[in-house]
């Protein structure tokens, strides 16, 4: 069963957010049980995270970022994410993601080609207030391992 649960698209709407104004995000993530109750991930300890990029995969959006804590690249299941709050802390990681291959690294974290990227693009002609997200379809051609460099 897809999740349609409305709080999803505030969370995105947040992330957004937080990647346009160059700040990092903190939020309690969040697992479900096997009797299918959800529970909170690390007794509810905040993550706190430099976002950089959403995907769309198998009905399901996945932010990508830096882990403050760890300071490597980690990725995140959105519906999972509770109470997620923009930091003033400006984002880490953007020489990192100047290289970053986002499609090599959704195809070493989800094994499959074929998902959604949601990149972001930088407004030349009539530029809006926040950046501008655009969609690019990812096919098994321009996959491979993944790559960190």
């Amino acid at each position: 069963v897809k999740n349609t649960n409305e709080s999803i698209y505030y969370n995105v709407d947040e992330i957004h957010r937080a990647i346009s104004q160059n700040r990092q995000i903190s939020f309690q993530y969040t697992e479900w049980t096997v009797s299918k109750e959800r529970h909170l991930k690390k007794g509810g300890a905040r993550y706190q995270i430099s976002p950089w990029q959403m995907i769309w995969q198998d009905g399901n959006y996945y932010l990508i970022g830096v882990d403050e804590k760890s300071g490597i690249v980690k990725h995140y299941r959105v519906d999972k994410m509770l109470k997620i709050l923009t930091e003033n802390e400006a984002r880490n990681g953007a020489e990192l993601f100047r290289k970053f291959d986002s499609a090599r690294f959704a195809a070493g974290t989800f094994g499959r080609p074929g998902m959604v990227m949601i990149s972001p693009v930088s407004a030349t002609i009539n530029p809006a207030p926040a950046e501008i997200f655009r969609l690019r379809t990812v096919t098994s051609k321009s996959v491979g391992a993944p790559s960190f460099v």
